[in-house]
């Protein structure tokens, strides 16, 4: 009986079947991609070691670093020909309870002193209380208050008394009261009708109060 052809070595098999993998076995599938990746990297840098790099496109260099350097195309591989450093700034505040802002690399963490400011949230303009004319805005973050004002709500001007050349006007919010003088100066007369006071003589004086006019006019400042 003539012995069998069929090979039952398992090295023979090994070298006559050819160096495929088996993918109907993931693992092995996943160890032949694997190697290839490694020889086809390997030979790219025997080739730039050859031939030199590709310089392409700029890539950080590490993670939580700001340096960045060219890569090569070809084997990946960061270039020694060229850095420099790319901060990815944003703006935060320094302290709770603060409207101080700084700028802060969010990769390194790095701070910009030069880029300091105060950013108040500030709310609409509006009078403290019912009795206030003065309208307040105040950062909801800081308390801190701005101003604007007094903006009062002025009457009618009044005499305070018959024989008075004062008048007065009141605001109706804060009760705040203004007064200026207007006189009744009869023509060709230097004396007021109402109070008895004499208009200066040898100067202008106003027509109003009787106080010395504006030069080149018969009125003061306080009576504009």
């Amino acid at each position: 009986m003539l012995p069998s052809t069929t090979s039952t070595s398992p090295i023979r098999d090994a070298v006559e079947q050819p160096s495929r993998p088996d993918h109907s076995d993931p693992l092995a599938a996943a160890v032949h991609s694997s190697v290839r990746q490694h020889m086809s990297l390997v030979l790219k840098r025997l080739l730039c070691l050859v031939v030199g790099h590709q310089p392409g496109d700029w890539s950080y260099i590490s993670p939580g670093a700001c340096n960045q350097a060219p890569l090569c195309e070809r084997c990946r591989r960061p270039l020694a020909s060229g850095k420099r450093t790319m901060h990815s700034w944003f703006t935060v505040y320094l302290a709770e309870g603060q409207c101080e802002q700084g700028t802060r690399c969010i990769r390194c963490g790095i701070e910009d002193e030069s880029a300091l400011r105060t950013a108040h949230l500030l709310g609409d303009y509006a009078p403290p209380d019912a009795t206030s004319c003065s309208w307040m805005r105040r950062c909801s973050r800081c308390g801190w208050a701005d101003a604007l004002g007094p903006y009062h709500q002025w009457g009618h001007w009044a005499r305070d008394e018959s024989d008075s050349c004062t008048r007065v006007r009141t605001c109706s919010r804060c009760d705040q009261q203004e007064s200026r003088i207007q006189h009744d100066w009869p023509l060709y007369t230097a004396i007021c009708s109402r109070c008895g006071t004499r208009r200066l003589a040898g100067r202008s004086t106003c027509q109003q109060c009787g106080r010395p006019a504006i030069p080149g006019d018969t009125v003061c400042y306080s009576c504009l």
